[in-house]
């Protein structure tokens, strides 16, 4: 038999404690203080600077301008209310004083606040003196028909108005290319732009009527529409099918502006006056005494016919003198206006409206016929009468 043997082992464990070190408690007391302090620090530095003070500007700001001061400029520094601006002195005073009494924020909530108001003001900058604006004034300009050609003349208040009148005649030339032309009728070819750009103010109404004298003129075959001083004229002659409308078309009131003279003739009237007075003095001669504008009592009789003539001619008939070329030029000149107001007093006597009779002298300018013959002065040594349709 066998004998077993027990060994029994035991396990002895040792444990030792060991705590960290910590502060001692003379440093815990510190941190409550340490709050205080940043509290403090907010207070003074964020608090006070930006809350407090912007609250006393804007009150105070708010204060002077509900009592007029707008123009107060506020700056606050701590307790220091500071003033600017533009104003007299008593202002100035006024707007410390009531700064002085403006609410702002305080620890105990939005009393008075103990601050120190000072001011600097200066006078205000003097008001500059008006200019006086200058005068509007009337722009003149004339549009003009000779043949193919029609000038504008004068002056507009822009290159805008400048180009809007051109653009106007150019839709004649257009028009009258386009269209079919009555037989011996000359075609519009193109514009001669003369406008130039004003250095006045216009008057209202300047361009309105410088539109209107191209529109008019526009449809006529030879004349002048012009503006002067704000009065609108136009003397020219049109078929007798459009001149009643260009007459309507340039009477209609102009507002503003007036309107002057307003002869628009038929060709056809025209063309039927000169015909009969060519046909009454073809052959006949209205005579005068030797270098004289003195009539002869043997040119009554054709006077006559022609007064009765004259009286279905249309809108203003110039009588013409004319003379050779013998003698001075001045003296040539000066003897046939006194010739041409001599036929006219002669018809006016007759009962011919002085109104439609303009005298004109020529001189020896306009022969009838050149050379100098007896036959060719005497020829040239005349009295015509044509229908006044351009301003000349």
């Amino acid at each position: 038999m066998t004998e077993r043997t027990t060994t029994e082992r035991t396990r002895i464990q040792y444990f030792r404690r060991s705590d960290e070190p910590t502060l001692p408690f003379f440093f815990w007391g510190f941190l409550p203080l340490l709050l205080l302090a940043g509290l403090f620090w907010f207070g003074v530095t964020h608090f006070a600077n930006e809350w407090i003070e912007e609250e006393v500007r804007e009150n105070t700001q708010a204060l002077l301008a509900s009592e007029g001061l707008d123009w107060v400029n506020v700056e606050v520094d701590g307790q220091e209310v500071h003033l600017t601006g533009q104003g007299s002195a008593s202002e100035g005073e006024r707007a410390i004083g009531l700064a002085e009494g403006a609410l702002g924020g305080t620890w105990a909530g939005n009393l008075v606040s103990p601050t120190v108001v000072t001011g600097d003001f200066s006078a205000p900058a003097p008001e500059p003196e008006p200019v006086p604006e200058e005068p509007a004034v009337w722009l003149d300009m004339s549009a003009h028909r000779e043949g193919e050609v029609l000038v504008l003349e004068g002056e507009v208040a822009s290159e805008d108005e400048k180009a809007a009148l051109v653009a106007a005649a150019e839709a004649y030339v257009t028009a009258s290319q386009e269209g079919e032309l009555p037989e011996g009728d000359v075609p519009l070819v193109r514009i001669d732009d003369r406008l130039t750009i004003s250095s006045e103010r216009a008057m209202e109404g300047s361009h309105m009527l410088a539109l209107r004298a191209v529109n008019t003129i526009g449809r006529c075959q030879r004349g002048t529409a012009s503006v002067q001083t704000g009065v609108y004229s136009i003397r020219c002659a049109a078929h007798e099918d459009v001149a009643g409308e260009i007459r309507d078309a340039a009477s209609a009131a102009a507002d503003p502006g007036e309107l002057g003279s307003i002869n628009v003739l038929a060709l056809e009237a025209i063309a039927s006056c000169e015909a009969a007075m060519h046909d009454l003095l073809a052959g006949r001669t209205i005579e005068f005494a030797v270098g004289s504008a003195e009539l002869r009592a043997s040119s009554n009789g054709l006077l006559d016919e022609v007064a009765e003539a004259a009286q279905n001619c249309p809108g203003t008939l110039r009588v013409e003198g004319h003379t050779d070329d013998t003698g001075q030029l001045d003296a040539n000149m000066q003897l046939s206006r006194d010739r041409a107001a001599s036929v006219r007093e002669a018809l006016i006597s007759r009962g011919v409206s002085a109104d439609s009779l303009v005298p004109a002298g020529y001189g020896p300018t306009r022969p009838r016929e050149e050379g100098t013959s007896a036959q060719a002065r005497a020829r040239n040594r005349r009295i015509e009468f044509h229908v006044v349709v351009d301003d000349e």
